[in-house]
């Protein structure tokens, strides 16, 4: 066979690689086009080969290349089929990354000369970040006869978790909210899905957990003074009255942790998943802020990042983008949920016990969730200042478990009552 061509030959050297190597092909194959190669040789090689694959499962051997690319320069062509350099697959494999961006760029900015006329701002965005994004997954996944490795995996996964500051929460839990996981509560409007996730938040801080909350229904500033409130037990109306104290408690958390919160308004129904990573990316490169845990308040009140223009799959892609984040980012995200009428009762209070059934617009959302919890009250326990949390679903551990709180309405501090 001819002599290798130069491997400064990028589109030449990812033809050359692809014979070679079955799992290198595999992650490149879907998302190369043979227009990305320049020089029509390469190009009718790499359409061949990607139609055959189709066909055939497999890449061509050499004499059916030879047989059915007559069009092409047989030099080029045993030059595809020859043995690679050595050290050469780490060097092919970044620049294969490189090359795909480039040309997913080039077709992102294309798209966005069209999309501009139309003022489509959000999809140009999109579009953008879609080509910057785009990684090669290199995992294949986990082998299920290489026990040692999953469960240094999962061993991990159990042991890094962010404890709820909630004891009992914790116990069923297994110890905290797990990575890559999406929890929610739900209640309907006025019963303290916002107090619970303004715990847990506060608790993520004050264990060392950098922690974000976007919030669509309360301002970032009234809701930053419910964190106060918890952290300093000081009551809400008073606070303005004592921003001494909560100085000289922030001052004393900064000595225990360095982990920090950041709360961020958007408008109800003004903001998609899109915005909180825009939000997120601003994060980390003007504050190298990368939070442990996200709280949302709440999914319901925001915009699907496509619109179906159905309210039940308008939600139900809301918590679809919420988890796949939560898988993306390695982390965990809670949010609330809003329940129908059905879960009131007639004296004022809710139902005894809310269940899935029980959730206003999708019942499709609870499918997405990794747990989902419900917060009940009767009319006489708000009198007494009790609530209850009830674990409705937990994909991994147990549910129909019911907690019951004191919750003072000052501070919104609540507390768990053993019985």
């Amino acid at each position: 066979m001819a002599e290798k061509l130069n491997l400064g030959n990028l589109e030449y050297l990812i033809l050359n690689y692809s014979v070679r190597d079955r799992s290198f092909w595999l992650k490149v194959f879907e998302s190369l086009k043979p227009d990305y190669f320049d020089k029509k040789d390469d190009r009718a090689i790499f359409d061949f080969f990607k139609k055959y694959f189709g066909k055939y499962n497999a890449i061509p051997d050499y004499q059916v290349a030879v047989n059915e690319l007559k069009e092409v320069d047989n030099e080029i062509l045993s030059s595809v089929y020859a043995e690679p350099g050595a050290n050469a697959k780490d060097f092919i494999y970044e620049k294969t990354l490189t090359f795909i961006k480039s040309n997913l760029m080039r077709g992102a900015l294309e798209k966005s000369i069209d999309l501009l006329t139309s003022n489509k701002f959000e999809e140009i965005e999109n579009e953008i970040k879609k080509a910057i994004r785009f990684n090669m997954d290199a995992s294949l996944g986990v082998k299920l006869t290489d026990v040692d490795e999953r469960y240094e995996k999962i061993k991990k996964l159990e042991v890094e978790r962010i404890p709820t500051g909630m004891p009992q929460l914790d116990a069923l839990l297994h110890g905290g909210w797990g990575r890559k996981e999406l929890y929610a509560c739900a209640a309907p409007p006025g019963i303290g899905k916002s107090i619970f996730l303004a715990n847990w938040a506060t608790a993520s801080v004050k264990q060392n957990f950098n922690t974000i909350v976007y919030t669509l229904e309360i301002s970032e500033e009234r809701l930053s003074m419910r964190h106060d409130a918890i952290l300093t037990k000081i009551p809400v109306e008073e606070l303005s009255y004592d921003v001494d104290k909560i100085k000289e408690k922030y001052r004393m958390l900064a000595k225990t942790t360095k982990a920090n919160m950041w709360i961020k308004e958007f408008p109800t129904k003004g903001a998609s998943i899109n915005n909180m990573k825009s939000h997120l990316e601003q994060m980390q490169l003007y504050e190298d802020f990368k939070p442990d845990i996200i709280f949302v308040d709440y999914a319901g009140l925001m915009r699907p990042s496509y619109r179906v223009g159905d309210n039940y799959e308008d939600l139900r892609a809301i918590f679809e983008d919420l988890r796949g984040w939560a898988v993306e980012l390695d982390l965990p995200i809670v949010t609330a949920a809003q329940t129908n009428r059905k879960s009131l009762d007639e004296k004022g209070g809710t139902k005894e016990f809310i269940t899935m059934a029980q959730v206003a617009d999708s019942l499709g959302i609870t499918q997405t969730l990794d747990c989902f919890m419900t917060i009940t009250q009767s009319r006489q326990e708000k009198e007494q200042g009790l609530i209850n949390l009830y674990i409705d679903k937990h994909r991994h551990g147990e549910s129909s478990k019911s907690i019951k709180f004191s919750l003072d309405y000052r501070n919104f501090i609540l507390e768990e009552i053993t019985i």
